[in-house]
C-alpha cells in the first residue's frame, strides 16, 4: 500500500471523483488509508498532520506500565475501524472512529473524571463523496 498524507488523499479524492463511474473502490481505498494513518498516529504519538501529542504528566507516568501515550492496554488503538457506506454507485461516505466511551475526551479534549460525563463518539471523521 502506498503511503500518502491526509492532504494528498483529499486532493486525490477531488481529482478522482469527477472521473469515476463507481466510487466504491475509491472509498474502500480511502477507508484503508484512513485506518493506516490513524494507526500510524498511535505509533508516532502525533496527529495525522504531524502535530505531537501532549506529553504525559509525571503523575500519569508514575501510574502507567509504559511510557507511550494512549497505549496502556492498546484497547483504544485496536478499536479503531472504518466504514464505507454507499448510497449509490456515485454517492457514498467513509467514516472512521471507535465506539469506546473514553475516546471522545482524547479526540476533542475537555474534563473527565469523577462527576464528569464523557459521551461517546461513534465516528470522529466522515468523508462524503458523490452527487
Amino acid at each position: 500500500m502506498q503511503r500518502i498524507s491526509l492532504q494528498q488523499l483529499i486532493n486525490e479524492l477531488d481529482t478522482t471523483k469527477s472521473q469515476c463511474d463507481n466510487l466504491n473502490p475509491l472509498l474502500n481505498e480511502v477507508s484503508m488509508q484512513l485506518e493506516h494513518v490513524t494507526q500510524e498516529s498511535f505509533d508516532k504519538e502525533s496527529s495525522p498532520f504531524g502535530d505531537k501529542w501532549t506529553p504525559l504528566s509525571q503523575q500519569t507516568l508514575k501510574n502507567k506500565r509504559g511510557s507511550k501515550i494512549l497505549t496502556e492496554s492498546s484497547l483504544l488503538q485496536s478499536s479503531i475501524n472504518s466504514r464505507v457506506n454507499m448510497q449509490s454507485a456515485m454517492k457514498g461516505s467513509v467514516s472512521i472512529g471507535t465506539n469506546l466511551e473514553y475516546a471522545k475526551i482524547h479526540q476533542f479534549g475537555g474534563k473527565a473524571g469523577k462527576n464528569f460525563i464523557v459521551g461517546t463518539i461513534a465516528y470522529a471523521t466522515k468523508i462524503v463523496c458523490g452527487k
